[in-house]
């Protein structure tokens, strides 16, 4: 396909969008020049044929815990954010290619972005996506080994694109995600927000204050299914010294 030799270059350092450019033999030469000595940056090939949003290219900005035993968690709630523009490959126009929510949200009629429920709406991705975050969690796991105490916890923005032939990739994954809402969904946003923060603290903090009885009732019901909807993708690991 015309997307087989397009790779996505960004800055490590990068956000919102900013440092992200699509790029191929055709402006290659462009994109060189606007990288910046001493920057840092991350060479990704495209996603051929992504799974479409209303004719446009999206991706799920996923959310996940890990616990201090490197116990992996996803949230089944996430949202979806698209480009402005329609899908094509006959140019390589950023509202078109780059979906993050920054470069896209200021053009008219832009959605901002959108609730849904993985398991419900899309639940073969669901699960690759739960597999490929408990793999990075595994990656990571030689690096991790001495943890200071087993009730520390990370919490992580895990953006997804999924392509048309049900694959889960994973582009990014980042501390400290943005809760801000887009102002197009603002009631819908802020219940997603407030239900996962709220499962979070009492997942993760009451634990360290004595308080776990809830996590353990929940966990003890199965199913890979936790507080507030949470999944648990990746038992707590016993290589792991705390």
């Amino acid at each position: 396909g015309v997307e087989a030799d397009w790779w996505v270059v960004k800055a490590a350092a990068g956000n919102g969008g900013a440092d992200v450019w699509v790029t191929h033999a055709g402006n290659v030469a462009t994109v060189l020049q606007r990288l910046q000595e001493g920057e840092v940056y991350v060479i990704q090939r495209y996603v051929e044929s992504p799974l479409l949003f209303r004719g446009r290219k999206f991706h799920f900005r996923c959310y996940g815990l890990v616990r201090g035993r490197l116990e992996a968690l996803l949230y089944s709630e996430a949202f979806i954010l698209s480009a402005a523009n329609a899908y094509s490959k006959d140019n390589d126009d950023e509202l078109t290619h780059i979906t993050n929510l920054a470069v896209n949200k200021h053009t008219p009629n832009h959605p901002g972005q959108v609730p849904v429920h993985l398991p419900t709406a899309h639940p073969a991705a669901f699960s690759r996506m739960a597999a490929v975050f408990s793999s990075l969690v595994s990656a990571a796991e030689p690096f991790m080994a001495h943890q200071s105490s087993p009730h520390h916890f990370e919490f992580l923005g895990l953006d997804f694109i999924v392509d048309s032939g049900g694959r889960a990739w994973l582009v990014e994954a980042n501390r400290l995600p943005g809760l801000q809402s887009s102002k197009h969904n603002t009631a819908r946003e802020d219940r997603l927000y407030n239900a996962m923060i709220t499962s979070a603290l009492r997942l993760c903090a009451l634990p360290a204050a004595g308080l776990g009885g809830v996590y353990d009732a929940e966990a003890a019901a199965g199913g890979g299914v936790l507080l507030g909807g949470w999944r648990r993708v990746r038992a707590a690991s016993g290589k792991v010294r705390c």
